[in-house]
C-alpha cells in the first residue's frame, strides 16, 4: 500500500534494534510497492551489479554507464561494518528482454519489476526501464547501506514527462545544464525541452550560418553553445534516458536571428508590450512574405533536423505581433507561414509542436501536431478539452510555471494539478500524453537557477509518474523532505520547500575552474563537479596548513619568547 511505513527492525540473532527512516520510498512513488519486515545489508566491497541473460546487453553503453553511475552515488560514503549481522545482498541481477536501444524517444517502453524478495533482479523490457528500476534501487537503500525486502511493479503514467529551460534570456553554462540533467534522471523526468534561442539571444552555433551567434549572442565566445556543446548535451542526455528536444520559436520572439540575417526580421518593438520585465509579444517577427525567408529556414531547419535526433522538434508559434505585418490585401500571413513552414518541416522527416496560439487561431497545423497547453488564464481546461476534441495530442504546461514564486508551499499546488482535469471522454484523456514544467529566465541564470527548479520540480514529475490516487500532499510531504536531501546529496542545491528543517549535507559553491572532473565517453567530454573532487581539496588545503605550520614553528616560537 502506499506510504507503507517501515517497521522496528528486530531479528531472532540479534538482541539490537534499529529504526529506520519511516520516510524513505522512492519518489517519484511506485505503482505498485510491497515492503517486507526483513532487511539486507549491502557492503561496497562485495556487492555488484549483474547483467544476466542477453548478450546484447554486455557491451551497451547506456547500461554500463548507468550501473557505473549508480554504483558511485550508492557508495558515495565509507562503508559501515555490518554490526547487525544482517543477510547480505551480494548483487542485484540486471535482466532487459530487449536490446541496446541508442535514443529515447515518445513511445520507448520505461516499466520495470524490482523485486528483492528472492530473485534480487531487476527486470525490464528496455534500457529506459533499467534505468528508471536503477533510480528506485539507489533510492530505497538507507544511509546505513540497509534495505528493505521489497517488490515494485512500476511504469509511468505519462509518457511526456518535461523540463523546460530558456537559455535565451539568460545564458546557463554548460555546467549548471549538465547537473540539471542529473536532476532530472534523478526523478525520472524524460524530456529535456530546450528554448535555446529567443528575442532577445541567439546562442546557438549554426555551421550553416554562424553569423546567427556572432551577432545574435550575448557574447559570441563566452555565451554560446557551439556543436561540441550541443552534442555533449545530447549524449548527456541519451545516457540518462532523457530527449531534448529543441525549440526554435517562430515566426514571432525572432529579433536576435535578424542581427545575423539582413532582411529575415522585422524590428516589432514598438507594439511589442512589457509588463515588468516580461514580454507579453515578441519584439521581432520573420519577414513572411519574402522568398528569401523560407530559403533560409530550409537549410537553417535542415540544420537543426541533422544536429537533434528526436523526432520532434517545438517550433513555437506563440505571441507573434502580426499587426506588425503589412497585409496589402494577402491571406491571413500568419496562416501563410504556418502552412508553408509545417511543410518545411515535414519535408525533413520531423514531426512539430506548437503553443496553443496556433490551435487558437485555427491555423494549419499537420494531424500528428502536438499543441502545449501554457495560458493559465485563458481557462486551459477548456483549451485542453477543444484541442482533444479535435484530436490533437496535448502537453499541459498551464500550471507549471515555476519561475514564478511565491512565498509558501507552492509545491503543493503543482502537486496537487492533475491534467486530466477537464471534461472529456476516454479517447480525449489518452490524447494528453504528459506535460511540461517551465522555467523561463527573466529573472533566473546560472546563480539560482537550480534552487529555484529543485525540488519544485520534483513535485510535477511525481505527478506525471505516479499513480493519479497519489495524490495526498500531506502524506508525501516527509517523503519529499528526505528527497530534497537526497538531491542535496547528489550535489543538486534544492532549496527548501516545507519551512523550517534541515538535511545532514550543504551544497557549496563549486567553480569549475578548481573543482571538476573529466570523464569520457564515446568522444565527449563530461565535466562535473564531484564531493571527492572536493574532499580531495580540502585535505590538500589541510596538508598544506600543517606544512606551513612546521615551516614557521621557529618563528612562532621566537615571537612566543618575547
Amino acid at each position: 500500500m502506499p506510504y507503507m511505513k517501515r517497521s522496528l527492525l528486530l531479528t531472532r540473532n540479534t538482541p539490537e534494534r534499529v529504526e529506520l527512516d519511516t520516510t524513505i520510498g522512492p519518489w517519484p512513488y511506485p505503482q505498485r510497492i510491497e515492503y517486507y519486515d526483513d532487511f539486507y545489508y549491502i557492503n561496497r566491497e562485495t556487492f555488484r551489479f549483474k547483467i544476466v541473460n542477453n548478450s546484447q546487453l554486455f557491451n551497451c553503453d547506456i547500461l554500463l554507464n548507468a550501473i557505473s553511475r549508480y554504483n558511485d552515488l550508492i557508495f558515495n560514503n565509507f562503508t559501515l561494518r555490518n554490526n547487525l549481522r544482517l543477510k547480505e545482498l551480494h548483487s542485484l541481477e540486471i535482466y532487459v528482454k530487449g536490446g541496446c536501444e541508442q535514443w529515447p524517444r515518445l513511445d520507448m517502453d520505461e516499466s520495470y519489476t524490482l523485486d528483492l524478495l528472492q530473485k534480487n533482479l531487476l527486470s525490464s523490457r528496455s534500457v529506459w526501464g533499467a534505468l528508471r528500476g536503477l533510480e528506485t534501487f539507489s533510492q530505497l537503500i538507507d544511509k546505513n547501506f540497509i534495505i528493505n525486502k521489497t517488490y515494485i511493479e512500476d511504469f509511468p503514467r505519462f509518457a511526456h514527462r518535461g523540463l523546460l529551460v530558456d537559455t535565451a534570456r539568460h545564458y546557463m553554462p554548460m555546467s549548471i545544464l549538465l547537473r540539471n540533467l542529473d536532476a532530472m534522471a534523478y526523478n525520472k523526468l524524460n524530456v529535456f525541452h530546450w528554448h535555446i534561442v529567443d528575442d532577445n539571444s541567439f546562442p546557438f552555433v549554426s555551421k550553416l550560418f554562424p553569423q546567427l551567434s556572432d551577432k545574435g549572442a550575448y557574447n559570441k565566445h563566452t555565451h554560446v553553445y557551439t556543436p561540441e556543446n550541443v552534442k555533449t548535451i545530447l549524449e548527456y542526455a541519451r545516457l540518462r534516458g532523457i530527449r531534448v528536444i529543441v525549440e526554435f520559436d517562430t515566426p514571432g520572439h525572432t529579433l536576435a536571428w535578424g542581427k545575423g540575417i539582413k532582411d529575415l526580421v522585422l524590428d516589432c518593438s514598438s507594439v511589442s508590450k512589457q509588463y515588468s520585465g516580461l514580454s507579453l509579444k515578441g519584439s521581432g517577427v520573420l519577414q513572411v512574405t519574402k522568398e528569401s525567408t523560407y530559403d533560409f529556414l530550409k537549410k537553417f531547419f535542415g540544420e537543426i533536423a541533422e544536429t537533434f535526433p528526436d523526432e520532434y522538434i517545438h517550433i513555437g508559434g506563440d505571441e507573434v505581433a502580426s499587426e506588425c505585418w503589412t497585409n496589402n490585401g494577402q491571406e491571413n500571413l500568419y496562416q501563410l507561414y504556418m502552412k508553408r513552414f509545417a511543410n518545411i518541416i515535414k519535408e525533413l522527416r520531423k514531426k512539430y509542436i506548437v503553443w496553443q496560439e496556433v490551435f487558437e487561431e485555427d491555423l494549419y497545423m499537420h494531424p500528428e501536431t502536438i499543441v502545449q497547453v501554457w495560458k493559465s488564464w485563458t481557462q486551459p481546461e477548456e483549451v485542453t478539452r477543444m484541442i482533444t476534441e479535435r484530436g490533437f495530442r496535448v502537453i499541459s504546461s498551464a500550471s507549471w510555471y515555476l519561475d514564478m514564486i511565491s512565498y509558501k508551499k507552492d509545491w503543493i499546488d503543482y502537486y496537487k494539478y492533475d491534467p486530466h482535469t477537464f471534461y472529456g471522454n476516454q479517447t480525449q484523456k489518452n490524447l494528453v500524453i504528459g506535460g511540461e514544467a517551465c522555467v523561463w529566465s527573466e529573472y533566473i541564470d546560472e546563480t539560482n537557477f537550480l534552487s529555484r527548479t529543485w525540488p519544485r520540480a520534483s513535485a510535477v514529475a511525481e505527478r506525471l509518474w505516479s499513480s493519479k490516487h497519489v495524490a495526498d500532499s500531506e502524506k508525501a510531504s516527509p517523503r519529499f523532505d528526505r528527497f530534497r536531501c537526497l538531491m542535496k546529496e547528489r550535489g543538486i542545491p534544492a532549496h527548501p520547500i516545507n519551512g523550517p528543517g534541515f538535511c545532514e549535507h550543504f551544497v557549496l559553491p563549486i567553480s569549475d575552474k578548481w573543482f571538476s572532473e573529466k570523464q569520457q565517453h564515446n568522444g565527449v567530454v563530461f565535466v562535473y563537479a564531484s564531493k571527492a573532487t572536493l574532499t580531495s581539496f580540502l585535505v590538500v588545503c589541510g596538508l598544506l596548513m600543517i606544512l606551513l605550520l612546521l615551516v614557521l614553528r621557529p618563528t612562532i616560537k621566537q615571537l612566543v619568547r618575547k
